[in-house]
């Protein structure tokens, strides 16, 4: 076999390896199966180009401990900060973030792991490749061939499938944040018409009782007047006269009687009425925002279970897994869209 073939069949095998011993970690710490690859195949790639870049640059120098151990440590660590930092860049998120364990670099590798990286290698090189090669070299080059091409194709697709699910999956947890944003300015919005409706009605009714007031006060202000003039016409007058002027004054009071009625009635009217548009416009405001919650709530039960399909795996794998520049992960956030729909 060539070499690019040969890179080829040792990629697949050892992505494959690398992504049963994942699975396999987590099966032990976390005591449950989960698929802990970045793609849906059972296959880690970062596994298959690490090995791949190891044996060709130090399986020539496997005599040497000291060499091979470091080039493990330089090789794998290199790796795993370029992987680290092309995902963030790419897909604007972290899988994996060594940030609370000493001695890391940007949180994409620490020194613990670069250790056991390069302990990784010296065993693999020494111990697992040479048992891998020997089976891998009794393979007739025709199935090795028609194995490469199944597998390449499913890789394939395996990334495509997987690229577009975790784009998805972004954008739908962008469109929750403003969704929910937006639902919080409506329920920030009917408060405020509630409020305002209650002060405007009360204020329109003190206004009201002002005006009658007012009126009422004119009125008994006016009586008061037309009957000291009486009573000074009256001090003046005959006894005939008197009867005229007693009768003159009780007309006067009931005409000033009846207008005070009246003015008391229209006040009253125009108070009502002022009350009933006032009432009806918010009513018709406080509709209009309860059909806009309702569409709101609906889109965003929508989006809720879309995120959480297209998340499922990536979140299930990677419970650490977060959007870059937040410090809460995707499984606390999808959490907490889901507190937030229950209590609406």
């Amino acid at each position: 076999m060539n070499v690019f073939i040969n890179c080829l069949v040792f990629f697949f095998i050892y992505a494959f390896l690398g992504w049963c011993v994942e699975v396999s970690f987590v099966a032990i710490t976390r005591g449950k199966v989960v698929n802990r690859g970045f793609l849906n195949g059972p296959v880690c790639p970062i596994y298959g180009v690490g090995m791949v870049g190891i044996l060709y640059a130090l399986e020539p120098l496997k005599d040497n401990a000291i060499v091979l151990f470091i080039g493990g440590v330089v090789i794998c660590s290199v790796l795993e900060l370029f992987t680290g930092w092309i995902l963030d860049k790419i897909f604007r998120m972290r899988w994996w973030d060594y940030s609370e364990n000493r001695f890391n670099i940007g949180g994409y590798i620490c020194l613990e792991f670069s250790i056991k990286w390069g302990l990784g290698s010296m065993i693999m090189v020494n111990m697992i490749h040479p048992m891998i090669y020997g089976v891998v070299s009794k393979i007739p080059l025709m199935v090795i061939y028609a194995l490469l091409v199944i597998f390449a194709i499913a890789f394939i697709i395996d990334i495509i499938v997987t690229v577009k699910e975790i784009v998805g999956f972004k954008k739908s947890l962008g469109q929750l944040e403003k969704i929910a944003d937006g639902l919080k300015d409506i329920g920030d919005q009917l408060k405020d018409v509630v409020g305002n409706s209650a002060i405007t009605v009360s204020e329109k009714t003190e206004e009201g009782k002002e005006k009658l007031a007012e009126a009422t006060a004119e009125s008994r202000e006016k009586i008061a007047e037309a009957t000291a003039i009486s009573r000074e016409k009256i001090a003046e007058a005959t006894a005939s006269s008197r009867e005229k002027l007693a009768e003159a004054t009780a007309s006067s009071r009931e005409k000033l009687a009846e207008a005070t009625a009246s003015s008391k009635e229209k006040i009253a009217e125009a108070t009502v009425n002022s009350r009933e548009k006032i009432a009806s416009a918010y009513e018709t405001s406080i509709v209009e925002l309860k059909k806009q919650k309702l569409e709101m709530e609906a889109k965003y039960a929508a989006m809720l279970l879309k995120a959480q399909k297209l998340g499922r795996r990536q979140v299930k794998a990677f419970p650490k897994l977060r959007v870059s520049g937040s410090t809460v992960s995707v499984r606390e956030r999808l959490t907490d869209f889901g507190n937030k729909l229950s209590k609406k």
